[in-house]
């Protein structure tokens, strides 16, 4: 999947005069402190942007691709600086930004100086509405091919038609709810309720006792990060009878907490595990990162 990327970046190097042995700089913008991107970002993203180059050949029209890594330590703010940083420095092509105001930053510099960026970490829709630029490409996936995605599946089970939603009081939260509903309604489900927690909400007991009475089919926790993580487990150890999904959900989120995503379903667009050739490449990244297997990003 890297060659068709380096393909085009040859194509657009052809415009413009470089010396034989400059190489083809790669600037990866991630957070390269946090383990929680370890096996879906950061170092790993890194990691696998350096693999896809030496699987290519390890260099273009002649050139050596070269990787470089820019530690944005999942801060929005540090974001335009550090790819005007990276372009500055001579990078032709910008690659991973693993959350959405990171995306949109990075999003704005590249096409204001009219170079490449890829997302492959963020799941945000503007990056294709809103946001969109030609030399912007949205890799994999967004929440909203996700949330619809997992809602058709669920929905369309014969004990998948009464939803409950735990939803943060946030765009994301909010967001995936507007998306879901429809696709719930369209298989003759419907959202029995619809709880909108503050972000960071830490106790969800009288939530889940009202749940409970109202038994439904399936619930939802449409959350990120650490906050998804507390709340999805919270609804798996209150015992309920119903499926348990998310928005979006990553192997590294399943890995972090063990147990606390067990039995959750929720759909991803690539696996591991998917076919042989998914399998031996993320066996080869397993191996220098503990066994753990890369994530769709």
């Amino acid at each position: 999947m890297f060659r068709p990327i380096l393909a085009l970046l040859a194509t657009c190097m052809l415009t413009s005069i470089a010396h034989a042995a400059d190489p083809v700089r790669i600037g990866v913008i991630a957070d390269l402190d946090d383990d929680i991107y370890d096996a879906r970002s950061g170092r790993g993203g890194v990691d696998a942007t350096r693999m896809a180059v030496a699987d290519f050949g390890g260099s273009v029209l002649g050139r050596p691709v070269v990787v470089d890594a820019f530690n944005d330590y999942n801060k929005p703010a540090e974001a335009s600086g550090l790819a005007t940083q990276a372009l500055d420095a001579g990078a032709d092509l910008l690659m991973d930004v693993q959350n959405s105001p990171i995306a949109l930053a990075v999003a704005k510099i590249a096409t204001e100086r009219r170079r490449i960026a890829i997302s492959t970490g963020s799941a945000v829709p503007a990056l294709t509405r809103g946001a969109c630029s030609k030399y912007v490409y949205h890799y994999s996936f967004d929440s909203v091919a996700i949330e619809t995605a997992t809602a058709d599946s669920l929905s369309a089970l014969p004990d998948g038609k009464r939803w409950v939603v735990i939803a943060a009081d946030a765009g994301f939260g909010r967001g995936a709810l507007a998306t879901m509903a429809p696709v719930v309604a369209r298989h003759s489900g419907q959202i029995v309720k619809s709880f909108v927690v503050p972000p960071g909400t830490r106790d969800l007991s009288s939530i889940l006792e009202e749940i409970r009475g109202l038994d439904p089919d399936v619930v939802a926790v449409l959350n990120a990060g650490a906050s998804n993580d507390a709340e999805v487990a919270a609804v798996k150890e209150a015992g309920l009878r119903a499926h348990t999904t998310t928005a979006l959900l990553y192997l590294s989120d399943v890995d972090r907490m063990r147990d606390g995503y067990a039995g959750v379903q929720a759909a991803v667009p690539w696996y591991w595990n998917l076919d042989p050739a998914a399998r031996a490449w993320a066996d080869r990244f397993a191996a220098t990162h503990d066994g753990r297997r890369p994530t769709e990003a």
